[in-house]
């Protein structure tokens, strides 16, 4: 009794001309090794994908508990870049004060935005006390506290 086959299988794996006959049986073993082409060497792509998953693993850990750790100073950076744009926007209208001024019963404003276009639209120049900006109308007064600027409820 004698068989032969012939299995291909895709591009990686070829076994042919495997015979049998009686109770012998033979097995031919074909091992398939990948390899890439990396820097003019050719390199196996299992050790590729661990030499590039272990400095993937080194270089994202420590970048990112530095960017964790820096994140307070990153956002004080943006809270202070926003009132530098801010000041420049509008320099003509802004008026600085020696003293720091105590503003009772002000209406507080959500953003300097929005301090911005009261100015405008009122036509008032803008109060800056240290770390205040104001707006004051008759007996009203419109106020943004840098230092406390957390509004829980809408205006």
């Amino acid at each position: 009794m004698s068989k032969e086959s012939n299995i291909t299988y895709g591009k990686t794996i070829a076994i042919s001309g495997s015979t049998m006959e009686g109770k012998e049986v033979y097995y031919t073993t074909t091992t398939v090794s990948n390899k890439i082409g990396f820097f003019g060497s050719k390199i196996e792509s299992q050790t590729l994908k661990l030499a590039f998953g272990t400095l993937f693993f080194s270089l994202i850990f420590p970048t990112s508990f530095l960017a964790l750790r820096k994140r307070r100073n990153f956002s004080d950076y943006l809270r202070k870049r926003k009132i530098r744009v801010f000041e420049r926007k509008f320099k003509n209208k802004i008026v600085s004060l020696a003293e720091e001024v105590n503003f009772n019963n002000a209406i507080k404003v959500k953003d300097l935005k929005d301090l911005g276009k009261i100015s405008y639209e009122l036509e008032k120049p803008i109060v800056k006390a240290k770390e205040k900006y104001a707006v004051i109308d008759g007996e009203t007064v419109y106020l943004y506290d840098n230092n406390n600027n957390n509004i829980k409820e809408k205006i």
